[in-house]
């Protein structure tokens, strides 16, 4: 959300407890927070959908993604943090609606090069081999 912000995006916030989603929006120092219920109707004006909640993460519940996706504008790319599965319950949404969609593993091994880099004074590379290897070990059908 800092990143969009800092690149001049509106940001929409909306989280299960309003009061995060304006803690979060004065912490950031702009955006606007919504009531959780309230996000759906506003995806057809939205050009990005980023969902960082667990929902969809193993096992864990989540929503009606078919649903909550009815508004969508067509060009909406829909992003979920989740990296196990890589296909979540709403990026599987996402992609019978034809829209874009991006899975969690690119956060994941950008959070990792940040952290090592941090850590050692070393910036790692990460090409596609790299993601195939993490790809692979994450696999839980495997």
């Amino acid at each position: 959300a800092a990143a969009l912000l800092d690149r001049g995006c509106e940001v929409v916030i909306a989280n299960r407890t309003l009061e995060r989603a304006e803690a979060l929006v004065e912490a950031l120092g702009g955006g606007e927070a919504v009531a959780w219920y309230e996000w759906p109707s506003l995806l057809s004006g939205c050009s990005l959908l980023v969902n960082a909640t667990s929902m969809g993460m193993g096992g864990k519940p989540g929503l009606d993604w078919d649903a909550a996706l009815r508004e969508a504008a067509p060009g909406l790319c829909v992003t979920d943090i989740v990296y196990t599965p890589r296909e979540t319950p709403l990026l599987l949404a996402a992609q019978a609606r034809g829209l874009r969609t991006v899975d969690g593993l690119g956060m994941l091994v950008h959070q990792a090069r940040a952290g090592f880099r941090a850590w050692f004074g070393v910036d790692p590379q990460a090409d596609r081999t790299t993601f195939d290897l993490l790809a692979a070990s994450l696999r839980t059908d495997a």
